[in-house]
């Protein structure tokens, strides 16, 4: 989860596919928010009436970088969204993980007494999410803006990917945020202090306070954040009155 990527200069970032969904869409640097990447339908004028739902996002090793998940985002968006990614522009993701060697060495198994080492701070931070949300509904206000009278303030969601997940955790306690999206990630009981390496307040014991429908989707055991969220979602999300969906992916022996 908190492990960094590998990365590629795209010559051109925002000619990613327009998605699948009714409204292509693009991705673009707004002018009141160059902290952030922005997903949105390319011709607002076809929605009509329709009004758009927000995404704030936090990306996957809290990088900095608001087109990490360009390709994802952009679908969201080609479905009537306006989505609003922390970071600017910047290298585009090419390997999350690099090939392993063709004869790695074995590993040396670290002293039981050794440390382990400090993570370092966090490159972004979970009101960094809020700084987009307080964007877009000023937006949604500003006569003569592009976006005025078009977005629908009422739902909003809160999402992220592994230390982003953690970050959208802490924003979806805005009482303005409506839903929760949590992918592979997880809170660490007894680990390092997720507001210094994800600049989040995400602890177990903050999920308990959590008032919003949540879907946590994750791997199977091979995803560092399985054994963090495996059997604590359903005890530890919700009370009783709040509807929580945890989707877990493993493969199917009836095939």
């Amino acid at each position: 989860m908190m492990a960094g990527a590998a990365y590629a200069q795209s010559p051109n970032a925002s000619t990613a596919a327009a998605g699948s969904g009714p409204y292509p869409a693009v991705m673009e640097a707004d002018p009141g928010l160059t902290t952030h990447m922005v997903y949105r339908p390319r011709d607002l004028a076809a929605l009509g009436e329709r009004k758009l739902p927000i995404v704030v996002w936090g990306n996957g090793a809290c990088v900095n970088a608001g087109n990490a998940f360009r390709t994802f985002l952009t679908e969201i968006a080609s479905y009537g969204f306006l989505a609003v990614a922390v970071g600017p522009l910047g290298p585009e993701r090419a390997v999350a993980n690099p090939p392993p060697a063709a004869n790695p060495a074995p590993a040396v198994p670290a002293p039981r007494t050794q440390a382990a080492p400090a993570l370092p701070p966090a490159a972004t931070k979970a009101s960094q999410l809020i700084d987009a949300l307080n964007w877009a509904i000023a937006e949604n206000g500003r006569r003569g803006g592009r976006y005025f009278g078009k977005l629908d303030t009422s739902k909003v969601a809160a999402m992220g990917m592994s230390c982003g997940g953690l970050q959208a955790i802490d924003a979806a306690h805005d009482p303005r945020v409506t839903t929760l999206g949590v992918w592979n990630s997880g809170a660490i009981a007894n680990g390092p202090d997720p507001r210094v390496f994800a600049g989040a307040n995400a602890t177990k014991e903050s999920l308990q306070t959590l008032r919003v429908p949540a879907i946590y989707v994750s791997g199977d055991a091979s995803d560092i954040a399985f054994p963090k969220r495996r059997g604590r979602l359903r005890p530890a999300l919700t009370d009783p009155g709040v509807p929580c969906l945890a989707r877990e992916d493993r493969p199917r022996r009836d095939l």
